[in-house]
């Protein structure tokens, strides 16, 4: 009997059963073989990726806006840091005396502005002379002794 009598016996029913199975049963081996082939985890994925389609982009206008609320958040702290460094400094031009306290938490806030400005490849030019104000004063007053106490 020749391949040819033997497909024209087999309907096509049993035809794509029998070549479901074979793929079936081949497919197992590869997964389970040593071989980087895993048709199971592609389906796998394929299948969730269907499945969760809706809740993907969910998330992902979910981190949008996240990312855009973080952006927000960042740039008005800066700007609150950047006010407190410009109210400070302009405290001291005037000559209204500060606690050594005080003069620490500037100093501080205007190192982490500083570094803020570094990181995000910005420019400084007020903030640059104000911190050197209040850097002068504070030396000035450790010199003296003259905080306010």
């Amino acid at each position: 009997m020749l391949l040819k009598d033997v497909f024209a016996l087999i309907e096509f029913k049993d035809f794509v059963s029998a070549l479901f199975s074979i793929v079936f049963v081949g497919s197992i081996f590869i997964q389970i073989a040593p071989i980087k082939v895993n048709p199971w985890d592609k389906l796998l994925k394929w299948a969730g990726d269907r499945i969760n389609h809706n809740v993907n982009q969910k998330i992902d206008t979910l981190e949008k806006k996240l990312d855009d609320h973080i952006a927000t958040d960042t740039a008005r702290r800066v700007d609150d840091i950047r006010n407190t460094i410009l109210v400070f400094a302009n405290e001291c031009s005037r000559g209204i005396v500060h606690s050594k306290e005080q003069f620490r938490f500037i100093v501080s806030k205007c190192d982490s502005y500083e570094q803020y400005v570094e990181d995000n490849h910005l420019k400084n030019g007020v903030i640059t002379e104000a911190t050197k104000l209040i850097k002068d004063t504070y030396q000035n007053h450790l010199k003296n002794d003259s905080f306010l106490k």
